[in-house]
């Protein structure tokens, strides 16, 4: 029969081994997961509506070919915006793509919760679609005319888009 003492040192032995598997496992992550990835272009441009820069737009590359990856930037204060795909701004995929631009007001109704003391539910109004502010037509990849090509190699840094009604 074997002592409460042997029992006890073949746990602890048993946790520290599966601890160091586990955490072998974790071990760079992070750059076996970057080779995986296709390589990318650095890419960034302008979005304006009427001429005038739009902030706060969210910029989506949308991949015609089905085995590409979207890009994503958000503009600023002077409508610039920068693309990633992994992660802040790795730029784009190179490819061809459709090109949506979207800003949106949503109405303050819809920020407050259920759970808020402050919530009526006769103020709200589920039916209230967000207001576009830029023309809608922009938003979707089946209604947008814009488009991007990104090269495989050097930077691009002319994705201009003039909005217009």
């Amino acid at each position: 029969m074997r002592s409460i003492t042997t029992k006890s040192f073949d746990l602890m032995t048993l946790a520290l081994i599966a601890g160091l598997v586990t955490l072998s496992g974790c071990a760079g992550g992070g750059a076996e997961g970057e080779a995986d990835r296709p390589a990318r272009t650095p890419a960034s441009g302008k979005v304006t509506y009427g001429g005038d820069p739009v902030e706060g737009a969210t910029v989506v590359l949308s991949p015609t070919s089905q085995d590409g990856k979207p890009a994503t930037g958000l503009t600023d204060a002077s409508g610039m915006f920068t693309l990633r795909t992994f992660e802040t701004d790795d730029g784009a995929i190179a490819g061809e793509y459709k090109v949506t631009v979207t800003k949106l007001k949503t109405s303050a109704s819809s920020t407050v919760s259920e759970d808020d003391p402050n919530y009526d539910p006769e103020a709200a109004d589920d039916s209230d679609e967000p207001e576009h502010l830029i023309p809608e037509k922009y938003s979707s990849a089946e209604t947008t005319d814009l488009k991007a090509t990104i090269p495989a190699d050097g930077e691009v840094t002319d994705l201009n888009f003039d909005l217009v009604d």
